[in-house]
C-alpha cells in the first residue's frame, strides 16, 4: 500500500469523521433552534397573555371611568334641575307672601305653635310680615327679626327654651328629600 493510498484512506476517514461531526453539529443546531423556537413561542405567548390582561384591565378602567363620568354628569344635571325647581319654588313663595293667604298661613302656624307652647309665646317675623300681622292681630307678642329672607315665622316659648321654626327655608329643608324625589321622578 502506497503512500497515496494511505493518504486517500486518511482523507476518506477524515471526510467521514468530518461529515459525522457536521451531521452531529447540524442535528445539535436543529435541536437548539427548535428549543429556541419553543422558548420564544412560550415567551411571546406569555407576553401576549400579559398584554391581553393589561389591555383588559385598562379597558375595564376606561369603562369604569366613563360610567362614573356619565353618572356624575347625570347627577350634575339632576342637581341643576333641582336648583331650578327650588329657585322657581322660592319665586312662587315670594309671590305668595304678597297675598292675603300668606297672613292666614302665618296665623295657622302661630295657632299651631300656641297649642304646643302655651301662653306667653313670642313670634319672630320679618319686618314687613310683622307690620302686616300687627294690623291683623294686636294681641300677639311680635318681634321683628330677619329670620328668613323667604318668609315664615319662628315661635318661641316665653323663656326661649323651646323654638318652633316655621320659616319657609326650614319647611323646605324638612321636605327637601321628598321634593328632590318628586323632581327626580319627573326627570326619569
Amino acid at each position: 500500500m502506497g503512500l497515496e493510498e494511505i493518504i486517500a484512506r486518511i482523507e476518506n476517514e477524515t471526510k467521514a469523521q468530518e461529515d459525522g461531526i457536521i451531521a452531529q453539529a447540524n442535528e445539535n443546531a436543529s435541536k437548539i433552534r427548535e428549543e429556541a423556537r419553543e422558548k420564544a413561542t412560550t415567551i411571546v405567548s406569555s407576553y401576549e397573555k400579559k398584554a391581553k390582561d393589561e389591555a383588559e384591565i385598562q379597558m375595564r378602567q376606561a369603562v369604569s371611568t366613563a360610567t362614573l363620568s356619565g353618572r356624575m354628569s347625570y347627577e350634575k344635571a339632576l342637581e341643576e334641575v333641582e336648583k331650578k325647581y327650588f329657585d322657581a319654588l322660592i319665586s312662587r313663595l315670594n309671590e305668595f307672601r304678597q297675598r292675603k293667604e300668606y297672613i292666614e298661613f302665618l296665623k295657622g302656624m302661630i295657632s299651631k305653635a300656641s297649642k304646643e307652647l302655651g301662653e306667653g309665646f313670642v313670634c319672630y317675623l320679618r319686618k314687613e310680615d310683622a307690620q302686616r300681622m300687627r294690623s291683623e292681630d294686636d294681641d300677639l307678642r311680635i318681634e321683628e327679626k330677619e329670620i328668613d329672607p323667604i318668609g315664615g315665622v319662628v315661635v318661641t316659648s316665653q323663656d326661649g327654651k323651646l323654638i318652633l321654626d316655621f320659616t319657609f327655608s326650614q319647611l323646605m329643608r324638612d321636605k327637601r328629600d321628598a321634593l328632590s324625589s318628586l323632581v327626580r321622578s319627573y326627570i326619569r
